[in-house]
């Protein structure tokens, strides 16, 4: 029988999922349980405000948060957060870190944009970087340096999604590139947000700027990824096997979009089943051999 946690997963198909089959059953289910636990967070604040409205999904989001709380004391009849329970106390992770992570994804009820790079940094480092610090202690590291590995990568990672999802972020009226790098390029917000319309409402002189800026946003987040490699030792390499896998999956989505940055402006980019397969072997063969 599936657990909770199991059954969200199971419902999820998320490419962040298929990382977990390289690992023992008890970490699997581990992990089951924490990404059943961000699913459940990201949902109250996209679905929620949807359906709800934005002040009705932060008084939700905050009911959240102290239930998260009294979790951890073992006073909870949620069931993915009993599960959740367990978990922490078993590999003693950290608790603040998911209220990091919570304020995190509040931040997408308070924001809309962002001034400059050193606004969102913060923002993606705790929606994703503490994401990969929680898994970090299920993994069972050993090097100090998977740290900055699981910092740095979940950057790159939220920097990827960014850049992937700026359509459908538009139609919720969040654009995510830095107001000042927007200018810097010759675009505005509202440029971004003409997106939301399914069709592209550049003027052609802007096409260029666009590109442009865009190849901006994929050098920096180039520079995250290869910080990460930087990063990851030889001691903990075989332990992060689930997170190279998803380190080669997410790349090469990110250079898909890196490649013709107008991929964007049509459709979600996303790996054939035969790319998508060859990069769960190559992150594993990357972390194994």
């Amino acid at each position: 029988m599936n657990s909770n946690s199991e059954e969200i997963v199971l419902k999820s198909k998320s490419n962040f999922v298929s990382s977990f089959y390289f690992l023992s059953k008890e970490k699997r289910e581990a992990l089951n349980t924490v990404y059943a636990y961000c699913r459940l967070t990201d949902d109250i604040v996209d679905e929620g405000s949807l359906a709800k409205g934005e002040k009705e999904a932060a008084k939700t989001l905050e009911e959240w948060k102290e239930k998260t709380f009294f979790a951890f004391k073992g006073k909870s009849d949620h069931p993915v957060l009993q599960e959740l329970f367990k978990v922490v106390e078993k590999y003693k992770i950290p608790e603040d870190y998911f209220l990091e992570l919570i304020e995190g994804v509040g931040l997408d009820l308070q924001k809309k944009s962002f001034l400059n790079f050193e606004e969102l940094y913060p923002y993606c480092y705790k929606v994703a970087s503490i994401v990969g610090l929680i898994c970090l202690e299920i993994f069972s590291y050993k090097n100090k340096k998977s740290k900055d590995y699981a910092i740095h990568l979940g950057v790159a990672f939220q920097l990827t999604n960014i850049l992937r999802d700026i359509r459908s972020d538009a139609k919720q009226n969040r654009v995510y590139i830095p107001e000042v790098e927007l200018k810097n390029f010759g675009l505005e917000r509202k440029d971004i947000l003409s997106l939301s319309s399914g069709c592209n409402l550049f003027k052609e002189e802007k096409l260029e700027n666009f590109k442009a800026m865009i190849e901006f946003q994929c050098d920096r987040a180039q520079s995250y990824y290869e910080r990460a490699k930087e990063n990851l030792t030889e001691e903990d390499r075989s332990r992060l096997v689930a997170a190279e896998v998803m380190r080669s999956i997410y790349y090469a989505i990110f250079i898909k979009i890196k490649k013709n940055p107008f991929r964007i402006l049509d459709a979600r980019v996303t790996l054939s089943k035969i790319e998508y397969f060859w990069r769960l072997l190559v992150g594993w063969m990357h972390a194994r051999l």
